[in-house]
């Protein structure tokens, strides 16, 4: 994981070397999460608890004149998912 940050610091930084200015901010956030099995309503509550811990982020982050910021690849949901079965209930239907 600590690797993924700074591949992603690295990333940012070289996007941004023809930019004049901008303000970045990294959140390291640990989120809610069950583990196991829950229903789709479930998930969606656990998304959006994670979700209003997020706005937090960007309202202080608005404060401080950040551009651009940086969350958790897997901060709505949690990494704790070990079968196809458990992440389904937080994806999104997509039809064809």
């Amino acid at each position: 994981f600590f690797v993924m940050k700074i591949y992603i610091a690295c990333l940012l930084f070289i996007s941004f070397v023809h930019c004049t200015y901008y303000r970045a901010a990294v959140v390291e956030y640990s989120p809610y999460y069950e583990l196991g099995f829950v229903n789709r309503t479930t998930a969606e509550s656990i998304m959006n608890r994670n979700l209003d811990q997020y706005e937090l982020y960007v309202q202080e982050a608005q404060g401080e004149y950040v551009d651009i910021i940086l969350f958790p690849e897997d901060g709505l949901y949690g990494a704790s998912f070990y079968t196809r079965d458990e992440i389904l209930p937080y994806l999104e239907f997509i039809p064809d």
